[in-house]
């Protein structure tokens, strides 16, 4: 089965296994209340979307 990125064949299921991984590691860490903060601010789908948005310029300005 191939696996592809987000938006691409198998991104969903990839997202969805990610997801869950963040979440194991999430349960397993001892954050105080700041590094609570900071964490949900980091998973904030915009920040995210944000993040990819300029890594994506990033990597384009590069192989340009």
């Amino acid at each position: 089965m191939m696996m592809g990125g987000p938006g691409g064949p198998g991104g969903h299921r990839m997202e969805e296994r990610m997801k869950k991984q963040i979440d194991e590691l999430h349960s397993q860490l001892k954050l105080n209340a700041d590094q609570e903060k900071l964490w949900q601010t980091a998973l904030d789908i915009d920040t995210m979307k944000q993040n990819r948005k300029a890594m994506f310029e990033a990597h384009k300005q590069l192989h340009d």
